[in-house]
């Protein structure tokens, strides 16, 4: 007998063993099998969060160890359970995306093997609880699994009584061990046990709770009072990326939109504070846009921090050390929206005032650093031993290497065209003088440093001159990044 012409109750029993994906495949195929599985808006759901985790949408994202990278964020797509789609991560908070039970499981976790909560009855499904992970009796097992490993795991000794409450909890791993075994076993091995059933318990939630997530939109339809900003303007947390410097954060490769590219740069490294390096994580922050209603990074309506510790709360102060009010919230437009409202020459002025005030600020960090970078070539050409093998020859050599650094010690970023003495020029009198005397100053890494920050100057310079004579630009790149955290 054909397969459609089946009867309903085998239908049942082959549709029932059916994952979510070929469920609603089948309910598309006939008219016959529509009313057989009648899908509803729970199928659906189940069907993408199967699909997010199939490779076109995934791409090894949930077992990758480098999930983390920004390019596997860039490529991958979560479900929403409100709008019924697949979107990128710059359409969910953090909580949506990092918690455990909201995580994308892995392969060998119970959540990724789930076929489908579709279950025939006499009305033609069954809308009772849900199956496998979503049990909450199994969740409350997990919980007091974890709330006894965190208080016994660093119990020294290990008590009888402890041992028995665990193993009547169901902890199997501890089962598989005798008492003495687990009273004699050393801290690092034990943690290890313990850590082994902590990583199986994650593993059992991991992305059981997959259904509940909705996507920011979805989230402020269903309930338009958040934590943070006002009902008019509502900010949610997002990534939390890596950016060499305030200017990268706010006005990411702006520079495309000029003739003058930047060029390459290493990332510059300060030795007086142990190699730390200039970048660092900023906090990102998508907001709803109170003309256009779209969600957009925060730099989109112009407003950031001068420091990585900011946040767009009431209370604190904008670049511009004005303080954050319901009103300036409120009235925060998007640049697409305050270019219709207020015209294109306007927008221009606004961003080129911005942009103009961070390339200040890396001018000056830019000159604190090269600065301090010849502090550290001075004294070490300074505390060359001079006995020995070296003459009044050698002294002179050192002074007169010294003298140009001492000279330039102060910079001053408002006249200088070029920071002095050149990098380049004072690296080659280095060398010359290392080579000549013998003697290994070990100032390599310091000189590189300093050709790097001095090639940023340069380019920061005539890219600033760049953007004042044509701040048109500067709007072309801010409207083309409306939308969007990704671009």
């Amino acid at each position: 007998m054909p397969f459609p012409f089946l009867p309903n109750e085998i239908l049942h029993r082959i549709v029932a063993d059916l994952d979510s994906i070929s469920l609603i495949s089948l309910s598309q195929t006939s008219v016959r099998f529509r009313q057989v599985i009648k899908p509803g808006k729970r199928e659906f759901v189940e069907r993408l969060l199967a699909l997010e985790c199939t490779e076109p949408f995934d791409a090894g994202f949930a077992q990758r160890s480098g999930w983390w990278t920004y390019e596997a964020w860039k490529s991958t797509r979560w479900a929403c359970s409100g709008c019924l789609r697949l979107l990128s991560h710059s359409h969910f908070d953090n909580r949506s995306l990092l918690r455990r039970g909201y995580r994308k499981p892995p392969p060998e976790a119970p959540a990724a093997n789930i076929l489908t909560t579709w279950t025939p009855s006499l009305y033609g499904k069954n809308w009772g609880g849900r199956v496998g992970p979503y049990v909450s009796q199994d969740a409350r097992r997990r919980r007091y699994h974890y709330y006894l490993l965190h208080i016994y795991e660093h119990q020294d000794p290990m008590t009888a009584e402890a041992i028995l409450q665990m193993r009547s909890a169901g902890i199997n791993a501890l089962e598989e061990l005798t008492e003495e075994q687990i009273r004699l076993c050393p801290d690092e091995a034990r943690s290890a046990v313990f850590d082994k059933v902590m990583e199986d318990l994650e593993l059992e939630d991991m992305g059981t709770k997959r259904h509940l997530r909705r996507c920011n939109e979805c989230r402020y339809q269903k309930n338009p009072v958040g934590r943070r900003g006002t009902l008019a303007f509502p900010i949610q947390i997002s990534l939390n990326l890596y950016f060499a410097t305030p200017l990268d954060r706010y006005f990411p490769t702006y520079w495309e939109f000029f003739a003058n590219k930047r060029p390459v740069f290493q990332k510059i490294v300060e030795e007086h504070y142990l190699g730390r390096l200039i970048g660092q994580h900023w906090q990102m922050y998508m907001a709803r846009c109170p003309g256009c209603h779209k969600w957009q990074e925060i730099r989109a309506f112009r407003l950031g921090g001068k420091l990585t510790s900011w946040k767009p709360v009431l209370g604190h102060t904008t670049w511009e050390d004005e303080t954050i009010s319901k009103s300036l919230l409120d009235e925060a437009r998007c640049n697409t929206c305050f270019e219709n409202e207020h015209g294109r020459e306007e927008l221009g002025k606004r961003l080129l005032h911005w942009i103009h005030f961070l390339q200040e600020e890396h001018l000056r960090e830019l000159a604190s650093y090269y600065d301090r970078n010849w502090s550290s070539i001075q004294l070490r050409l300074e505390f060359v031993d001079p006995c020995a093998d070296h003459d009044e020859v050698v002294k002179q050599q050192i002074h007169d290497l010294v003298s140009p650094m001492r000279e330039a010690h102060i910079l001053d970023n408002a006249e200088m065209d070029h920071l002095n003495p050149p990098a380049e020029e004072v690296g080659r009198l280095v060398k010359e003088f290392q080579e000549q005397n013998g003697i290994n100053l070990n100032l390599k890494n310091l000189m590189d440093q300093q050709i790097n920050i001095q090639r940023q100057w340069i380019w920061l310079r005539a890219s600033m001159a760049e953007v004042q004579k044509n701040p048109d630009a500067l709007v072309c790149w801010a409207l083309s990044r409306d939308g969007s955290i990704q671009k």
